[in-house]
């Protein structure tokens, strides 16, 4: 409502953060598989990559950017 979000291939980047027993989560849980980042696999999002950079570029804010617990890698938001 107050301003423009957009996810891209939730399954393979996911939003990922850790519940109140400390124990690592995703949504979707389907992409459980994806929630290491230092591994390689399609359809990705990195920052240095085209897609991250394209949105950054037109005023986006990307949720893999996020500080603190919770990262949103398919979510570019913008106010």
């Amino acid at each position: 409502a107050l301003g423009k979000a957009i996810d891209i291939n939730p399954l393979y980047n996911p939003y990922i953060w850790t519940d109140q027993e400390g124990k690592v989560r995703c949504d979707p849980i389907e992409g459980e598989a994806y929630m290491d980042r230092e591994e390689e696999y399609p359809y990705k999002i990195q920052e240095e990559d085209l897609c991250c950079r394209l949105f950054k570029e037109h005023g986006f804010l990307w949720g893999g950017s996020w500080q603190g617990g919770e990262k949103d890698y398919m979510h570019f938001s913008k106010p």
